[in-house]
């Protein structure tokens, strides 16, 4: 019985590793969720702040509610949605994200997108970590660059 326990735990570790360098995700912080193509706009000159975008998968079989973002490299980091209405453009800020089961969610220009506040100028190549916050408590950090 003991044996079974410890082949189901290595299995299980096994299988963690294997998504993890499948997705390029980090095991420890990133299980359940992928960040693909991650990426921040450099700022223009005299702006201090700049947009974030990546498409987040989800691997798991429940769904995954982002409620909160943060970054060292801002002073703050919102969820927005870029909407058209009567032909006017419209940015509003979304306090909850929601990435269905088994399913994805693309941030991307004009549409849903992280907006970063209080940036200090990006260099090109510079790395900027990104955390989300799920209702759940989980946290998920990814690199944009």
């Amino acid at each position: 019985m003991q044996n079974d326990s410890c082949l189901l735990m290595w299995r299980n570790v096994l299988g963690c590793l294997f998504v993890s360098v499948l997705f390029g995700c980090n095991p420890s912080t990133q299980v359940g969720l992928a960040f693909e193509s991650p990426v921040i706009r450099m700022t223009p000159p005299g702006l201090n702040k700049t947009v974030g975008y990546v498409t987040l998968v989800n691997h798991t079989d429940q769904a995954i509610t982002i409620t909160g973002a943060a970054s060292t490299s801002a002073g703050a980091l919102e969820i927005h949605e870029t909407t058209e209405r009567d032909g006017l453009m419209a940015m509003r800020r979304l306090l909850q994200l929601r990435i269905p089961a088994r399913g994805e969610v693309q941030l991307k220009p004009n549409g849903k997108h992280l907006m970063l506040f209080r940036v200090s100028s990006l260099e090109v190549g510079q790395q900027i970590a990104v955390t989300l916050e799920a209702s759940d408590g989980q946290t998920f950090t990814n690199d944009f660059e």
